[in-house]
């Protein structure tokens, strides 16, 4: 079943609603499933047309076969959840494209490959000795080495417990900013040479550090990622389809604009009120999911239980990461005359990362046409942001765009100037733009704010209100931010609260 015919139902009262559509809302509906619910018991709300959140997978015209991932595209290969998922549900995976030394750095004017480093060959960055010749990744991990010496034969499960007493200069280390830490082991233009070579300039701002170190593990601890071949939304795609054929129902344009916990009501039941395009539609619930981001959380207008002082704390304890994306789609690609298949290039130039996607090992058989994306963070992503406003006043979210209007024109000039072509490619089959800031969604990912106790907050948030069965999952919250795994770990949570079945 497709998700657009995902069927209407008449329910009104239920055991269990789940309000978000992501893939959060989705894995805990099929986790309850698997753990004996009931399937009538069971519904998924969904405010948008679209299931899958920030899962968004879109077969640009002039392609086929090589979804452009607007949203999340791809995951460590060691992370379990996400891995033993895909597989459960029958969905392929591959090597997500990494690039290698001939990847290009564009940044102060000077181009240079990756393999440069290696032979020895400056960059444009007045580097102290002890930097000389290390890639932005090399001096991320020598800085933090500097903390934790064993952090390159150390498991992301180990670190979780270490980091709850470590300490820098005296204080612990989860009141230091993730960038504060870096500059007390490296030289400013070793700091503004790592922003320029990781492509995000999110990553090395001021959160939590001990959870950035988190991060740090991760990518030591997994060099290799992962994709889906048929694109990330077909995940929650086949969450979805999976929960319909049991028989629980999703229903699309549905947004919450009222949550009353039982201790509001006349009885032990949630009372949910949901704006649909047929009227107000009411929703009795013994338990209650919220499967968003904490700005959807933000936007319900009546939830006082919500808003009380320390639940609004625990919801202030994370900060939205916002993320843009621009693909264009081509008949050829412009890049394999340059020794280029796959990877990225960074720059310090506002489109900041240019992927390319088509020529890599593992296309699919039969896949026709390429992919170029460009993806940035902020505050580049203002840059495209108001382009798109010229030539779409009103455009938000996800538009298609004029392959000859002014956001394609200024990629493929900055693509030009980053590859050192001659002239900008001719215009592309189509282009489509994403910006996560906007709402319902605030961001693409989200990090863990100075001074908080993650480790606490996570256990706390998955039921935020004492004594009601109000629980909120989602990425946003979690051990494993800004990825899938994230977000099925605190479902996993949640769902061990309502019952015993644990992932397989």
């Amino acid at each position: 079943m497709t998700r657009n015919s995902l069927p209407p139902s008449d329910v009104d009262t239920l055991d269990t609603a789940i309000v978000g559509a992501g893939v959060a809302g989705l894995y805990t509906a099929w986790r309850l499933l698997q753990g004996g619910c009931r399937p009538d018991d069971i519904a998924v709300f969904e405010a948008s047309e679209r299931i899958g959140g920030r899962l968004f997978s879109v077969n640009m015209p002039g392609t086929s076969g090589i979804p452009a991932e607007f949203g999340g595209m791809r995951f460590p290969a060691n992370q379990r959840l996400i891995t033993s998922l895909a597989t459960q549900l029958g969905l392929a995976m591959r090597e997500f494209p990494e690039g290698g030394a001939t990847s290009i750095s564009y940044a102060r004017g000077k181009r240079w490959r990756a393999g440069d480093l290696a032979r020895k060959q400056p960059v444009p960055y007045a580097l102290r000795a002890d930097e000389l010749y290390l890639n932005p990744f090399e001096l991320i991990f020598k800085a933090v080495q500097q903390v934790l010496p064993a952090m390159k034969t150390m498991e992301p499960h180990e670190w979780a417990k270490t980091k709850e007493s470590l300490t820098l200069d005296g204080r612990p280390l989860i009141n230091w900013g993730f960038a504060n830490l870096l500059s007390r082991f490296l030289s400013d233009e070793a700091l503004q040479f790592v922003e320029m070579g990781l492509g995000y300039s999110s990553v090395v701002r001021n959160w939590n550090a001990a959870d950035a170190v988190s991060l740090v593990i991760e990518y030591v601890s997994s060099p290799t990622e992962k994709t889906l071949v048929d694109g990330t939304q077909a995940l929650p795609d086949a969450l979805a389809a999976a929960a319909i054929r049991e028989g629980s129902a999703i229903h699309r344009r549905h947004r919450l604009v009222s949550l009353r916990v039982p201790a509001q009501t006349s009885d032990d039941l949630h009372e949910l009120v949901f704006a649909t395009p047929d009227g107000s539609r009411t929703v009795r619930a013994g338990r209650v999911v919220l499967a968003l981001p904490p700005r959807a959380i933000e936007l319900i207008p009546d939830c006082a239980a919500l808003k009380d002082s320390r639940t609004a704390a625990l919801l202030a304890t994370v900060t939205p990461r916002p993320l843009g994306k621009i693909f264009l789609a081509h008949e050829e690609p412009w890049w394999s005359p340059l020794g280029l298949t796959s990877g990225r290039a960074t720059t310090d130039l506002p489109i900041r990362q240019i992927h390319y996607f088509g020529t890599e090992p593992g296309r699919p058989p039969g896949a026709t046409g390429y992919l170029t994306l460009g993806y940035f963070d902020r505050p580049q992503l203002d840059y495209w942001a108001g382009l798109r406003r010229l030539e779409q006043p009103s455009g938000s979210g996800f538009t298609m765009l004029d392959p000859n209007g002014p956001v394609s024109a200024e990629v493929r000039r900055q693509i030009a100037v980053v590859h050192g072509l001659d002239q900008p490619m001719t215009a592309p089959q189509s282009v489509g733009f994403m910006n996560w800031e906007e709402d319902p969604y605030g961001g693409a990912w989200h990090t863990w704010n100075q001074g908080v106790k993650s480790w606490e907050v996570t256990k706390e948030i998955a039921a935020p209100v004492p004594g009601t069965a109000l629980h909120i999952v989602g990425e946003a919250w979690s051990t494993n931010q800004g990825w899938v795994e994230g977000a099925l770990e605190t479902a996993e949570a949640v769902v061990g609260m309502m019952t015993r079945v644990r992932a397989g």
